[in-house]
């Protein structure tokens, strides 16, 4: 039954973030080319199926220096920094509603350590990966990655290996 499936797929950790981010982000992804856009709204639902900026630039059917120019014109981060941003929404979701273990989550979604992950969530929110799933609300986690993600810092990626 799809409605029942629907449910099931909601209850996964970071699904209703991820859908979120996504609706945050459209104004801006509609400005796209619709390959581009659709290969950043991939990203933000399946993070752990791009490796880095290669991967997404594959997926939007564009070389890497074409995505990262075309999201400079959108006004949105870096795309870097948009799988940084996907990954590290998920990892947070995966910790505060599992008992996954953080090198669990950081294999899963592709980070090459647990230290890659803690950095990359000391740059979303600057905390470390335990602290912000103990005292960041999810709705308050969510509006920090939006917030960097629509006023683009040029040239303060995180280190989080994904433009390899």
């Amino acid at each position: 039954d799809p409605r029942q499936l629907r449910r099931v797929l909601e209850r996964q950790p970071g699904v209703a973030l991820s859908e979120r981010l996504a609706e945050a982000l459209e104004p801006r992804l509609k400005t796209l080319p619709a390959d581009v856009a659709r290969a950043i709204d991939r990203v933000i639902h399946t993070p752990a199926a791009f490796k880095g900026v290669p991967d997404l630039a594959a997926a939007a059917k564009v070389s890497r220096r074409t995505i990262y120019r075309e999201c400079e014109r959108a006004q949105l981060a870096s795309p870097r920094e948009i799988i940084a941003a996907a990954r590290v929404l998920r990892a947070y979701a995966f910790l505060r509603e599992s008992d996954y273990a953080i090198e669990d989550v950081a294999f899963h979604l592709r980070f090459s350590s647990p230290h890659h992950l803690t950095k990359t969530m000391r740059w979303a929110c600057g905390m470390t990966t335990a602290r912000a799933r103990d005292r960041i609300a999810p709705d308050d986690f969510l509006a920090g990655l939006i917030e960097k993600l629509l006023s683009p810092s040029h040239g303060a990626d995180p280190d989080d290996e994904s433009d390899e």
